[in-house]
């Protein structure tokens, strides 16, 4: 998406047609910002739960409708500051058996670029849920043995199907920010991303517990509180 033009995205595929993947079109916002212009003087969390009833996010809505029915999945985001709807959906997922991980910051602690301490802050109410649940979190770590400082990939995969583009699926995506992704099924993209994600566990990323968040969400709640306000910015 540039300059307001919408480019089509070509798939060459070589070999066998069994494995070319279906895509299901563009998932985009249609100029969310215009749309929440017209809300008005509201404080931040009245202005998300205005946004959360009027508006209708298609990223979020498909990722949902597939993880209702996968068994298999992960999200690598770069602050999971979700909305209820897609915390509910993962939660429910691991109770009927499914297994779901996440990639995500952590803190400027544990070696992580400073920008990504005001994400961690507002993320740790989500991640203690999801901790809760049985969702395996894992949070990137720098490593100077690697020329990266902090994580922005946005992925998900359940089963088959592949999510990508702009939407970190959290919730400034959802009610801020004009985003475009893809929804593909292919298996072998889904192997191919997975295989990305393994990679990235071993090399950059630590499992995190609920101990942690916890002790955290009571260090930083005054930090949290302050950062409310610019939750759109993560």
């Amino acid at each position: 998406l540039a300059g307001g033009v919408t480019k089509t995205v070509r798939w060459i595929v070589n070999g066998d047609e069994e494995f070319v993947p279906k895509i299901y079109g563009r998932l985009h916002h249609f100029d969310f910002i215009r749309q929440t212009l017209t809300l008005g003087a509201h404080s931040t969390k009245e202005k998300n739960q205005l946004r959360s009833t009027l508006l209708i996010d298609p990223i979020l809505s498909a990722l949902i409708a597939k993880i209702k029915v996968s068994r298999v999945g992960e999200i690598t985001t770069l602050c999971p500051t979700f909305l209820p709807e897609l915390v509910s959906a993962l939660q429910a997922m691991v109770v009927r058996g499914g297994f779901v991980r996440m990639i995500t910051n952590g803190s400027w602690k544990d070696g992580v670029a400073f920008q990504s301490w005001p994400a961690w802050v507002l993320s740790l109410p989500a991640l203690d849920k999801l901790l809760e649940a049985g969702v395996k979190i894992f949070t990137f770590q720098a490593n100077f043995n690697q020329p990266w400082v902090y994580l922005h990939r946005k992925t998900a995969v359940f089963d088959d199907t592949v999510f990508f583009g702009s939407h970190n699926f959290n919730t400034p995506s959802s009610l801020s920010n004009d985003e475009m992704s893809f929804e593909v099924d292919s298996p072998v993209l889904a192997a191919q991303v997975k295989s990305l994600s393994d990679r990235a566990i071993l090399r950059n990323a630590m499992p995190i517990g609920s101990e942690l968040v916890r002790r955290a969400r009571g260090e930083t709640k005054f930090f949290r509180k302050m950062l409310t306000p610019v939750t759109g910015i993560y």
